[in-house]
């Protein structure tokens, strides 16, 4: 665990790389528009949310037409509430598990 005093050191640098950095050139983050988009998953990674709830980063890149290499991400948050609505998002996106 970082110590009080590690922590404001990064501070301390953190500072300095701030000052100096240029920012970063202009890009499209605005939502992208309803619609369907032939996409590729090109990452995918487990994660556990603050209170323990156990989340999928997905990262999808965007094939082809207007927004073709544009990224979209989303997180697929299983809990028992949201069940219902990952299997849904999932099967809109083509994934059928096999019944045990």
């Amino acid at each position: 665990m970082t110590t009080d005093r590690e922590f404001a050191e990064k501070l301390k640098n953190f500072d300095r790389e701030w000052k100096d950095a240029q920012p970063a050139e202009e890009g499209n983050y605005d939502p992208v528009p309803p619609g369907n988009y032939d996409c590729i998953v090109v990452d995918a990674k487990l994660t556990e949310s603050m209170s323990g709830n156990i989340g999928l980063n997905v990262q999808f890149e965007v094939l082809s037409g207007e927004l073709e290499g544009r990224y979209i991400y989303h997180t697929f948050w299983v809990t028992t509430k949201n069940i219902p609505y990952v299997k849904r998002d999932m099967g809109i996106l083509g994934y059928s598990p096999n019944s045990a």
